[in-house]
């Protein structure tokens, strides 16, 4: 049972995001911005509307719903959505007294950011409860490519120090947030193929690292497997790191000379051995 309940009469309903870098949101549902008694302001901006919460007393996960208009808050744009700058980010919903606003007064749900529809000038972003966490699949595969992440140092992990192999850049020419280059970056074709960039100067600071899908030695050229959400300009400097596509002999052998830490099974029959009737 709820040690505090909100007063049914003057209810309302308030949602905090908290992202991965500490960035707090602060949202209402009324027509005016809300101060709690702890001096936090919540929003309203008039555009946000809960879809309410679907719980039950099983392990089914209680899903809820944020709905409004982008671009309402200056954090809260398509750019910044598209390049999950919201991916994990904390959500916590609970009611309260409108007259007497008392931050968490009665907790609703914490839950995780999941899915973001995006119809028009309007987003829809899909919050599951953190027992939706137990669904997660654990446990290792058995594939030919490595399953361990590249530069992990937990025990067992990659143990390349991928850290000691980023470089910084600073850009000499720009197609569009896809595609710009580094003409003084060296290193062979691909060698930053599936590795990571972000930036450390421009509009895109703060953005998570995006995954690179390409790297073209002889221009400098790197293509991004996503936009950036603001198109760099010439001169904006940031890392890179080079990536692994976690092939035993192209990167573990030749790139990185790791193959003691490949996690991959190169060598496990497939289902078409198992499948096979006879000598055939």
């Amino acid at each position: 049972m709820k040690s505090t309940v909100a007063p049914y009469q003057r209810i309302l309903y308030c949602l905090r995001i908290v992202t991965d870098d500490g960035t707090t949101l602060r949202f209402a549902q009324y027509p005016y911005d809300i101060t709690m008694s702890n001096g936090e302001v919540y929003r309203s901006d008039a555009g946000y509307q809960f879809t309410g919460v679907e719980m039950g007393g099983g392990f089914s996960p209680a899903t809820v719903d944020l709905r409004s208009f982008l671009g309402i808050h200056p954090s809260v744009t398509e750019p910044t959505i598209r390049a999950g700058i919201f991916d994990r980010a904390k959500v916590y919903v609970f009611a309260t007294d409108w007259d007497n606003p008392v931050e968490d007064e009665e907790p609703i749900a914490k839950c995780l950011f999941g899915k973001t529809r995006l119809i028009d000038d309007q987003y829809i972003k899909e919050m599951m409860s953190l027992v939706d966490l137990l669904n997660s699949t654990v446990g290792r595969s058995f594939s030919a490519l490595c399953y361990k992440e590249f530069g992990g140092q937990e025990a067992g992990g990659c143990k390349v120090d991928a850290e000691a192999l980023q470089a910084s850049f600073t850009l000499t020419s720009v197609t569009d947030g896809f595609t710009f280059a580094d003409s003084s970056l060296g290193e062979s074709d691909d060698y930053y193929g599936a590795g990571k960039v972000w930036f450390t100067t421009g509009d895109n600071v703060g953005v998570p690292a995006q995954k690179v899908k390409s790297y073209t030695a002889s221009s400098g050229q790197i293509v991004m497997l996503e936009a950036f959400p603001y198109t760099p300009e010439i001169g904006d400097q940031g890392i890179i790191e080079p990536g692994c596509r976690k092939r035993l002999t192209e990167d573990c052998k030749n790139k990185f000379d790791n193959v003691d830490n490949h996690g991959g099974f190169p060598y496990v029959p497939g289902t078409r051995f198992l499948r096979k009737a006879g000598d055939k």
